[in-house]
């Protein structure tokens, strides 16, 4: 079990004030979820979401315990990634992402092997920020992606991070609206499902 992707949810019918105000912290593995049943047995889940930056790091006193914990516990960051890759693969990766961004309400989902964008809590595709290339995903199973220039790999019988049955190695010169048509692909089928 690799702890460090591991995230605890509070599930309730209401929080108090002070357990709303818990989650201001961007780097806490926990979420407060309020649950609602209504009249004609409609269950509706809302989750409550930091406006915060600020890290629980700086204001915790220093201990051992507490510095044993937080080395157990870590929070994968978009920067934590994009530490993995050079000026040219960071630069494609914030083309890509902006494109798939303004595609819709996208959430971004960094775990400790790639970037995921989730839609309606689906991850649509997944980025691995390599130094020379970069790594896609689109979460299709094997047989749904339409893929004239056979840009993308079938990995359905291979081991593989991420999610989908199709990877991409991606160098600094790819044809972003082809990659992005290939990207639309998989948006439109958790779009519509």
């Amino acid at each position: 079990m690799d702890w460090t992707q591991s995230k605890v949810l509070f599930i309730s019918p209401q929080f108090t004030t002070y357990q709303r105000q818990s989650i201001e912290f961007k780097d806490l593995p926990f979420e407060l979820w309020e649950i609602r049943k209504y009249s004609n047995n409609t269950i509706v889940m809302n989750q409550h979401r930091s406006t915060s930056q600020e890290s629980v790091h700086t204001i915790m006193p220093t201990d051992d315990r507490l510095d044993q914990v937080k080395k157990e516990i870590i929070i994968y960051t978009e920067d934590y990634h994009l530490e993995k890759g050079s000026p040219a693969t960071i630069e494609l990766y914030q083309e890509i992402k902006a494109r798939v961004l303004d595609m819709g309400e996208f959430d971004m989902n960094p775990t400790k092997f790639y970037i995921g964008f989730k839609l309606h809590k689906k991850v649509v595709t997944d980025i691995e920020l390599q130094k020379k290339q970069l790594r896609m995903r689109i979460n299709l199973k094997k047989g749904q992606l339409e893929d004239p220039n056979q840009m993308f790999e079938d990995v359905s019988e291979k081991g593989h991070w991420g999610l989908g049955d199709y990877e991409a190695k991606i160098n600094t010169d790819p044809d972003v609206d082809y990659l992005m048509s290939m990207i639309r692909q998989s948006f439109k089928y958790y779009s519509e499902g």
